[in-house]
């Protein structure tokens, strides 16, 4: 295992405050996720991006948090992640039945 600090400017990203990036609740969480989702451009943003790029590049989808930054701020902007959040709401609202949810 290895232990190692990162920041916004490692994904290329701009520095934030932690007031900045205060979401409240579940609810306002959401509500910031579909505003990123449709074009806020803020701290809010960056970290959702940061998040998805950690991801990313874990998976082994990108050589490096840059280059995972780009892919996760491309699919934010295409409305590829918006599309994916729409889905996994659907399979996971109630009253969905396993045969729904088969692709």
């Amino acid at each position: 295992m290895r232990i190692f600090e990162l920041g916004p400017g490692d994904f290329g990203l701009r520095s934030s405050s932690l007031e900045e990036l205060s979401g409240g609740d579940a609810g306002a969480s959401a509500r910031i996720i579909r505003e990123v989702f449709s074009g806020r451009d803020d701290a809010a943003r960056d970290l959702i991006v940061a998040n998805a790029a950690a991801g990313l590049f874990i998976g082994g989808a990108a050589t490096d948090l840059r280059a995972a930054a780009g892919l996760a701020a491309a699919s934010i902007d295409s409305g590829a992640a918006a599309a994916k959040l729409a889905e996994l709401v659907k399979a996971t609202t109630l009253g969905s039945s396993p045969v729904e949810l088969l692709p």
